[in-house]
């Protein structure tokens, strides 16, 4: 149940960071998968954090 748990949060974490911000600027990317790996740890750690302001977002229309 806790892995269950954690993918539900690393999957809205993630979809969350790119909603807030990684929507915002333009990326010139190398390393795809360098870039990947930093996306995934930011919604690691910020998920709690982001996940909030990404349903605000979708909730006022921003």
């Amino acid at each position: 149940m806790e892995t269950f748990v954690l993918l539900v949060y690393l999957i809205l974490g993630y979809m969350a960071a790119n909603k807030v911000w990684y929507s915002k600027r333009v990326y010139l990317v190398s390393d795809s998968g360098k870039f990947f790996v930093q996306k995934v740890i930011v919604a690691l750690f910020l998920g709690w954090l982001l996940i909030p302001i990404a349903l605000l977002q979708l909730l006022l229309g921003k």
